[in-house]
């Protein structure tokens, strides 16, 4: 591609497109924090299922250049050489360039080439499908008034129909988990398989599974269900009767959706339960304050909390592993131990229960 200086002042003026996409960076003295590696490695991969593109780190969305040191580009460099290699499987080949623009202000930029190993699986045709394959039922609500005049047509638009190398009109992968009444026909996994044990493992004996086939959404929405009745319910008085239920149903819907579970398991969470924090910070049943989990460009895991003490009274920020035990007390002396199980980008999955008297985390 052979970008050059005056390339990426053109485009600047021009702003983003599907091809090209700015960057701001921010540094912790000459350390990148934000965005994480992760998060980088998902523009690039992008661009790599695509047609390939360009990544301009140290430009805000708006075209301005915010100027960065070369240790702080060593340290940008770095990071990018290391998301291509190791967070994007396979790896990539990038070419990664310093231009100097006005204001002697430099940049970095990421050079992404397209490559046929980067075709979207969902994408990928399905031998012996057709436009009759999908069932009316399930395509219809996805069609725009426009696109119901030509119905194949507009779901080649939305990717759920394609063309195969002989030009035959094939359902994608993803037309046939959305819209076939039984993709388990053509993907024989394409089920969830939901399970509830009567102890903490597996060997404690079932007391209800479930296998839940159909379209993708309605497992989805069948596996919640499975959870919802299948979950305990603790309560406690504040001063009325307060429920505290084993998981939130946004917590298993985020736990399907984004983290690809297949088997759903609920142990055992005596007076307590679980919940998800989408925008870094959130509030637990029991406790008066806030907690903002925080997983950093390091992959370093530590917790922030307002108005609430920490393993009691730990100075923050309190670092941690994921799925340790901490004892938060609030200022009214009501305690919860807590598990931060997982976080991704800005959201954090967390369990919480009672604290037992005098146990420490």
């Amino acid at each position: 591609m052979a970008v050059s200086t005056d390339d990426v002042l053109r485009q600047l003026r021009l702003g983003e497109d599907s091809r090209w996409e700015f960057k701001r960076i921010e540094f912790r003295d000459d350390r990148p924090v934000s965005p994480r590696r992760d998060d980088l490695a998902d523009e690039l991969a992008a661009f790599a299922n695509a047609r390939g593109g360009v990544l301009v780190c140290g430009v805000s969305d708006d075209g301005e250049v915010q100027g960065m040191s070369r240790a702080q580009m060593n340290a940008l460099d770095r990071i990018l050489s290391d998301a291509c290699a190791d967070s994007i499987k396979p790896p990539i080949d990038v070419e990664i360039t310093r231009h100097e623009l006005g204001d002697s202000k430099p940049v970095l930029v990421v050079e992404v080439a397209p490559g046929d190993a980067f075709l979207w699986f969902d994408r990928q045709p399905v031998p012996e499908t057709g436009f009759a394959t999908l069932s009316e039922r399930l395509w219809k609500p996805l069609v725009s008034v426009a696109g119901a005049a030509d119905p194949p047509r507009a779901l080649r638009n939305l990717r759920l129909l394609t063309l195969d190398d002989g030009d035959a009109l094939r359902a994608t992968v993803a037309g046939i988990l959305l819209c076939a009444e039984t993709p388990e026909r053509w993907f024989p996994n394409a089920a969830i398989m939901a399970t509830r044990y009567r102890g903490l493992d597996r060997a404690s004996g079932q007391l209800d599974a479930q296998q839940i086939v159909g379209p993708v959404h309605h497992q989805i929405a069948d596996a919640v269900r499975f959870a919802v009745r299948n979950m305990r319910v603790a309560a406690r008085k504040a001063p009325g009767r307060v429920d505290m239920p084993q998981y939130s149903a946004d917590a298993i819907f985020e736990a399907l959706v984004n983290r690809g579970a297949l088997a759903l398991e609920l142990p055992a969470l005596p007076q307590g339960g679980a919940t998800i924090f989408p925008e870094a910070v959130g509030h637990l049943p029991g406790l008066r304050g806030r907690l903002n989990p925080i997983l950093d460009a390091l992959d370093r895991t530590y917790l922030y909390a307002d108005n609430i003490s920490i393993n009691d009274g730990t100075q923050q920020p309190v670092h941690f592993a994921l799925g340790e035990d901490l004892r938060l007390t609030d200022a009214y002396g009501d305690e919860l131990l807590v598990r931060i199980v997982d976080i991704a980008g800005r959201s954090a999955l967390v369990e919480y229960r009672a604290a037992p008297e005098g146990a420490g985390p």
